[in-house]
């Protein structure tokens, strides 16, 4: 099942990380196969807020995300 990871530790959430929780999971309450989490520390604190997407066998980490990032991923991964 894909699964979106939010890092919610002190230096993602310090730039609003939780706030993509909310926006994932509102981005993809049309598809509810896709989770979205919260996680502890993704190992990258001076490029976040991070995100990992385990998607297809793959798990790709993004950093620096965005509102407007973060939905632009979403789309292009689960044809929003």
């Amino acid at each position: 099942m894909p699964c979106v990871k939010i890092c919610t530790g002190r230096a993602c959430a310090q730039h609003s990380s939780v706030y993509l929780v909310d926006r994932a999971k509102a981005e993809l309450a049309a598809k509810p196969e896709v989770t979205v989490e919260t996680c502890g520390c993704l190992g990258q604190c001076k490029k976040g807020p991070n995100i990992a997407i385990e998607h297809k066998k793959n798990k790709t980490i993004h950093n620096a995300v965005s509102g407007p990032k973060l939905a632009q991923i979403l789309k292009s991964l689960f044809k929003l």
